[in-house]
């Protein structure tokens, strides 16, 4: 689906799409703060250990300063330095190395006191060397002679033991972190699935016209959702049954007074044959006619108003349902009664797949079924039934190739006084089926075909698709 030039996505999909960058970029950030807090806290580790190394030692090295034993100090502090892996010296006030187990030749020469310094770890740096360094003195000893005790770290392999650690975090924590997110992609698909259910709950109700069953969710959210449209949905179901109730009434008022309409013109003419029966004037020849007129017209009244009432009913159902379908089946009633005239082809024509009116699909479909067959009856070789609509308004029109009529006769049959060309009697399809468009606040036309015979249309307002 396509709107504004855009692609419309399922909500699945737009998480995944917004949550694809954070899948890579936040395992990535994090694994990469891990790794170098890792290597930070592994080279702190380091220094305080050798720190802490040099301070513990510093008491025994005071001590051997004290008794001058330089052999002593030097075998010491070369079996420390073996065992720590780290290079030690003994350094005088006045930077004279006193005990080296890096190189006894560097003995009685001057320390390199211009080191750099790392403050905010207390350390030095000369070359790949990390220096750390300790006062010598002890306890209750003698006041200090301002030697320190310096010991070597080799920064390369720190380096190297951090990059080797970090490394393995960065990857376990790319790795566990993408594994995390992945998760939390997946459970939000999956907890929009009581939304998608709700989701086409609702799509159905346009097939079923009523309201499916969803399960109860748990989820706040959907609940309301829920419980709003339920809500909404039995409201609008009342008010469109409260309007059909409302526009039945409306439109068999509206028929009652079409009807009065109707039986004006043999009122009036059954009123002026009676006063000619009253007449002293009037032959009997005269008489003997009025009376038959009146007989007649009293015949055709009836039938009318008994027509009017079974079409005119208040209690006819209206419908909110599609004209078409209507349409259709009525034309195709029409087509199996009269399968006596194969040679007539009777074909349907609308650009509509769906045109909503209220109005009752049995008694519409029988005034159109009607029309059909006095036009199938009437045709030589064809009839066409269309559906048009424009704005509000909806015509039906049915025409045929036969003979058409006069509008005299036209007239005359609307009121149910034309003759049947089926039987010596009084034709009413064409007056049973106004009775049923004026009945739905509707009116018939007649007018010659395209085709070169009639063409009757029906015209109804208040179309909603």
């Amino acid at each position: 689906m396509v709107k504004n030039g855009q692609a419309i996505i399922p909500f699945k999909k737009y998480i995944e799409q917004r949550m694809t960058p954070y899948q890579f970029a936040v395992p990535l950030v994090i694994a990469v703060v891990g790794a170098l807090f890792s290597a930070t806290i592994i080279f702190i580790q380091f220094a305080d250990s050798n720190k802490n190394f040099i301070e513990s030692i510093s008491p025994h090295v005071a001590t051997l300063l004290e008794t001058q034993d330089g052999p002593e100090i030097q075998r010491f502090l070369k079996s420390i330095s073996i065992k720590q892996g780290t290079f030690f010296e003994v350094v005088s006030k006045d930077n004279e190395i006193l005990a080296s187990s890096m190189d006894p030749s560097r003995i009685g020469t001057n320390f390199d006191s211009d080191l750099r310094e790392i403050s905010f770890l207390d350390l030095k740096l000369s070359g790949n060397k990390l220096i750390n360094t300790a006062q010598v003195a002890r306890s209750n000893g003698p006041i200090p002679t301002g030697s320190e005790l310096i010991a070597y770290m080799d920064l390369s392999k720190i380096i190297y033991v951090a990059v080797g650690i970090s490394i393995a975090i960065f990857v376990l924590s790319f790795f566990v972190m993408n594994w995390v997110i992945a998760k939390i992609i997946n459970i939000s698909k999956e907890s929009l699935l009581p939304l998608n259910d709700l989701e086409k709950a609702i799509r159905l109700i346009e097939a079923n016209s009523s309201l499916m069953e969803v399960e109860d969710t748990r989820i706040y959210e959907i609940e309301s959702i829920k419980m709003a449209f339920t809500e909404t949905f039995h409201r609008l179901h009342l008010a469109n049954v409260e309007l059909t109730k409302s526009k039945a009434k409306e439109l068999a008022t509206m028929a009652y007074k079409n009807l009065i309409h109707d039986l004006h013109v043999p009122v009036t003419a059954l009123r002026n044959y009676i006063k000619i029966m009253g007449l002293e004037r009037t032959t009997k020849e005269e008489k003997e006619t009025a009376l038959i007129k009146i007989v007649d017209l009293a015949e055709q009244i009836l039938k009318q108003v008994r027509a009017a009432r079974s079409h005119l009913s208040l209690d006819v159902t209206l419908k909110n349902t599609n004209l078409i379908e209507s349409v259709v089946k009525a034309t195709n009633d029409a087509q199996v009664a009269l399968f006596d005239r194969p040679n007539v082809e009777v074909q349907t024509q609308t650009s509509l797949k769906d045109l909503s009116l209220h109005h009752d699909p049995v008694m519409l479909g029988r005034a159109v079924s009607n029309l059909v067959s006095n036009a199938i009856e009437s045709a030589n070789h064809s009839v066409l039934v269309e559906v048009l609509k424009e704005n509000e308004n909806v015509s039906i029109k049915v025409s045929d190739d036969g003979k058409g009529l006069s509008q005299e006769e036209v007239s005359l049959h609307l009121q149910g006084r034309g003759k049947s060309t089926k039987a010596e009697r009084m034709g009413i399809g064409l007056s049973s089926a106004n009775h049923i468009v004026r009945s739905h606040g509707g009116k018939i036309i007649y007018k010659q075909s395209s085709m070169g015979g009639a063409c009757f249309e029906i015209q109804l307002q208040g179309v909603s698709v």
